[in-house]
C-alpha cells in the first residue's frame, strides 16, 4: 500500500475517533430540545423545578468517585462510614424535671425530626441514591429500589399520606445497546495478561531419500518450545454511542520448527466503533445516569413526604395528649360532685331525711367514677408512651420510658375562623403535594424509557475503523558462505529484540487499515415492537395515575375545608350543652338540698353533663386534628411549622426547647 493512501486512511480512522467526541454537544442540546416540548392538550403538566439534592449529615457525597492522581490505589481502597448513633438529641435533657418530660408541641416536633427512627432510616435513602448516581456515570444500569415512607411507628397511631406511586418502580424499556455483548463502561477498562508456557511438539521427517515409492527411513522429531505472552488491552465507551479499543500483544517463542528461534512478534491495533442508528447520541446512552439523577429527587421528596407524615402524627398524638389531660380534670370532677353526693346522703340518711338506698346509689355513682378516672390515667399513660417512642430514638434508659409526659400547650380556638377561598387552598397544594411532584418525576422517567425504545426499534448500523500494525524479531541462523547445502557450523544472527519488534509495531511499521460497516437487523422486530407498545401504555398510565392524583388532592382539600367548618360547628355546639348541664346540675343540687329533688335524679343530671365535658373535650380535639390534616392536604406543614428540609436532613432543628412552665413549688 502507498505511503498516500496509508495517510489517507490514517487520517480517516482519526476522524472518525474526533467526530464521535466532538457531536456529543450536538446531541445534548437535541436531547434538550426534545425535553422542552409541551405537553399535549388536556394532559396533566408534567414540568417542575429540580430540587436542590439534600445530604445527610456526616456521610460523603457519593455521587463523585474516588480519584486517582495523586494516589492511584483510591479507587480499589475499601471504606467506611461512620455507624448508626443511637442517643437522644441533647436537647431532651433540657426538657426533662422531676422525672416528668415538658413537652411544647415545637418541642414534641423537634425531638421527632430528631430522633424519630423512621425519619432517621428513611434519610439514609439519600445517600443510597447518590451512589447509584455514581453507578450510572460509570454505564452501569440503576439499583437503588426506591424508598417509601413509614406511616407512624407509635403505639396504635398511623394516618394517611402519601398516594403517589413508587417512582423507580416505572419499567425501562428498552435496554441502551452496548459493546462486548451488550455492556459498556464510560470508565476505562485496562486489561491485562501475562504467561509462561512450556509444551512438547512433534514432527516427522524423512531421513534417505525414496527408493521407488517407499521411504527408506522415516525419523519422529521431538521439541519442546517455551512460549511467553504479555498482551494488555485498553477500553472506553462514550455517551455518544462511540467505543475506542486499544490492544497491544506480544509473545515471544522458542522452537526449532520457527525460522527465528527465538521468536519475538509484536502486534498494535486501535478500533473506534460508532452507532449510527440504535444507540446513536447521548438519548438512549445516557437514560440510566437521568433516571438514577430523577430517582435521587424522588428520594428528596420521600424524605419530606416522611417528615410530613412524622410531624402530622406527632401533632395528632399531642393533641390527643392534652385532651386525655382535659379528660382527667373531667372525670376527677365527677369524682369530686359522686363523692361529695355520698357525704351528703350519709349525712341525710343519719337525721332520717333520707331513705339508706339513696346512699347505696350514691356509691355505685362514685365508684363507676373512680373506674373512669382510672380509665382516664391509663389512657393518658398510654398516650405518653407512644409520644415517646415517636420522638425518642433510644427508650433503653428506665428514667426515660417511665417519665410522665406533660404537655404544656393548650388548645386555643381562634374567635373568628379565616376563610380562604378553596380555588386558593387548592392551587397552593397543586404546587406544594410532594406527591404530585413525585408523579410528574415519575411521568419523565417512563417518557426516558418510550424515547429508548423507539430508539431501539432501529435496526443496528455501526461504522468501524481499524488500525493494526505488527513487527517481528529473534535470531536466525545461517550458513557463513550461503552454501547450499550448508555442511558447516550455523551462524547465529540477531534480527531484532522485543524492543524493535514493538517499536515496529507501535509506530505502525507495517499497518493494515480497516474501514467498514457492520449491520445487524432483527426481522419482523417483534420483541422491540411490543417494547414500544407496552412502554406507550404505561406513559398513558401514568399521565391517568397523575390526574387521578391532582383530583384526590382537590378532593381532600375540599374535604379538609368541610371538616374545619364541621369541627367549628361542633366546638360551638358542645360549649353550649356544656353550659346547659352546668346550670341543670346547679339547679338539681340546689332542689335536692331543699328536699324537692332525689339522689338519683341528681346522678343523672351529673352523667349528663360529664357527657357534656367529654364531648366539648372531644370536640377541641377533633378541631385541632383538622387544622393538621388542613396543612398536610394543601402541603404546608413544614412550613407552619418553621421546618426546614436541610435542617432535617441533618438530623438537627435549629429551635431551642421551650422553657418548663413554673409551679408553685418553685417559687
Amino acid at each position: 500500500m502507498s505511503s498516500t493512501v496509508s495517510t489517507k486512511i490514517k487520517s480517516v480512522t482519526g476522524l472518525m475517533l474526533v467526530a464521535a467526541i466532538t457531536l456529543q454537544p450536538v446531541f445534548v442540546s437535541a436531547q434538550q430540545a426534545a425535553q422542552q416540548q409541551q405537553p399535549a392538550s388536556g394532559e396533566p403538566n408534567t414540568q417542575q423545578a429540580a430540587p436542590a439534592p439534600i445530604h445527610a449529615s456526616g456521610l460523603p457525597d457519593f455521587t463523585h468517585g474516588a480519584r486517582m492522581w495523586p494516589n492511584v490505589i483510591m479507587p480499589y481502597a475499601p471504606f467506611e462510614i461512620s455507624p448508626a448513633n443511637f442517643a437522644n438529641g441533647p436537647s431532651l435533657d433540657k426538657m426533662m424535671r422531676d422525672g416528668k418530660l415538658y413537652l411544647s408541641l415545637a418541642d414534641a416536633i423537634t425531638l421527632a425530626v430528631e430522633n424519630n427512627l423512621d425519619v432517621a432510616i428513611q434519610r439514609l435513602n439519600a445517600p443510597m441514591a447518590d451512589a447509584d448516581i455514581l453507578r450510572a456515570k460509570a454505564g452501569s444500569s440503576t439499583r437503588f429500589g426506591g424508598a417509601g415512607v413509614s406511616e407512624g411507628s407509635a403505639i396504635g397511631y398511623g394516618s394517611g399520606g402519601s398516594v403517589a406511586p413508587t417512582v423507580s418502580a416505572a419499567p425501562l424499556f428498552g435496554g441502551p445497546p452496548g459493546f462486548n455483548n451488550g455492556t459498556s463502561s464510560y470508565d476505562p477498562v485496562l486489561f491485562g495478561s501475562i504467561s509462561a508456557e512450556h509444551s512438547t511438539s512433534l514432527s516427522t521427517q524423512n531421513l534417505a531419500a525414496f527408493g521407488g515409492n517407499t521411504p527408506t527411513s522415516v525419523s519422529v522429531i521431538s521439541a519442546k518450545p517455551n512460549t511467553g505472552l504479555v498482551n494488555m488491552t485498553y477500553s472506553q465507551a462514550w455517551a455518544s454511542g462511540t467505543q475506542l479499543t486499544v490492544s497491544a500483544n506480544n509473545n515471544r517463542v522458542t522452537s526449532p520448527f520457527n525460522t527465528l528461534n527465538p521468536q519475538v512478534s509484536s502486534f498494535f491495533s486501535t478500533t473506534v466503533t460508532q452507532h449510527l442508528l440504535d444507540g446513536f447520541g447521548r438519548g438512549p446512552n445516557v437514560r440510566y445516569l437521568k433516571v438514577a439523577k430523577n430517582n435521587r429527587e424522588v428520594t428528596d421528596l420521600v424524605f419530606k413526604l416522611q417528615v410530613i407524615t412524622t410531624v402530622n402524627i406527632v401533632q395528632d398524638l399531642y393533641w390527643d395528649l392534652v385532651s386525655a389531660v382535659e379528660n382527667i380534670k373531667v372525670q376527677e370532677r365527677s369524682l369530686a360532685v359522686s363523692t361529695k353526693l355520698v357525704n351528703d346522703d350519709k349525712r341525710q340518711v343519719e337525721v332520717g331525711t333520707l331513705a339508706p338506698i339513696s346512699v347505696v346509689q350514691a356509691e355505685a355513682q362514685k365508684a363507676s367514677d373512680q373506674q373512669n378516672l382510672i380509665i382516664a390515667q391509663t389512657n393518658y399513660q398510654q398516650l405518653g408512651v407512644a409520644m415517646k417512642n415517636l420522638i425518642l430514638k433510644n427508650l433503653s434508659d428506665p428514667a426515660v420510658l417511665t417519665a410522665e409526659v406533660v404537655p404544656t400547650d393548650k388548645i386555643e380556638i381562634p374567635p373568628i375562623e379565616p376563610v380562604t377561598p378553596i380555588q386558593d387552598l387548592v392551587s397552593t397544594a397543586i404546587t406544594s403535594r410532594t406527591e404530585l411532584q413525585e408523579s410528574r418525576i415519575n411521568i419523565n422517567n417512563r417518557d426516558l424509557s418510550l424515547k429508548t425504545t423507539r430508539n431501539s426499534l432501529l435496526p443496528q448500523l455501526d461504522a468501524f475503523g481499524t488500525f493494526t500494525s505488527r513487527g517481528v524479531g529473534g535470531v536466525g541462523h545461517v550458513c557463513p558462505n550461503n552454501s547450499q547445502p550448508c555442511n558447516t557450523a550455523l551462524t547465529p544472527v540477531d534480527v531484532s529484540g522485543f524492543s524493535g519488534a514493538f517499536g515496529n509495531a507501535i509506530g505502525g511499521q507495517n499497518p493494515d487499515y480497516t474501514i467498514g460497516a457492520q449491520f445487524t437487523m432483527v426481522l419482523r422486530n417483534r420483541s422491540a415492537q411490543a417494547d414500544l407498545a407496552q412502554a406507550l401504555v404505561e406513559r398513558r398510565q401514568a399521565s391517568l395515575r397523575l390526574r387521578q392524583i391532582e383530583n384526590q388532592v382537590r378532593v381532600e382539600v375540599a374535604a379538609a375545608q368541610i371538616g374545619l367548618t364541621q369541627g367549628r360547628a361542633q366546638i360551638d355546639a358542645a360549649t353550649k350543652q356544656r353550659v346547659f348541664e352546668e346550670q341543670s346540675l346547679d339547679a338539681e343540687q340546689k332542689k335536692f338540698a331543699l328536699g324537692a329533688s332525689t339522689s338519683y335524679l341528681v346522678i343523672q343530671v351529673t352523667r349528663d353533663l360529664v357527657n357534656a365535658l367529654s364531648a366539648e373535650v372531644a370536640a377541641k380535639d377533633a378541631y385541632m386534628k383538622a387544622r393538621v390534616e388542613m396543612d398536610r392536604v394543601i402541603g404546608q406543614t413544614l412550613t407552619h411549622n418553621n421546618i426546614i428540609l436541610e435542617d432535617a436532613a441533618e438530623g438537627q432543628l435549629k429551635h431551642p426547647p421551650t422553657p418548663i412552665p413554673v409551679t408553685k413549688q418553685d417559687n
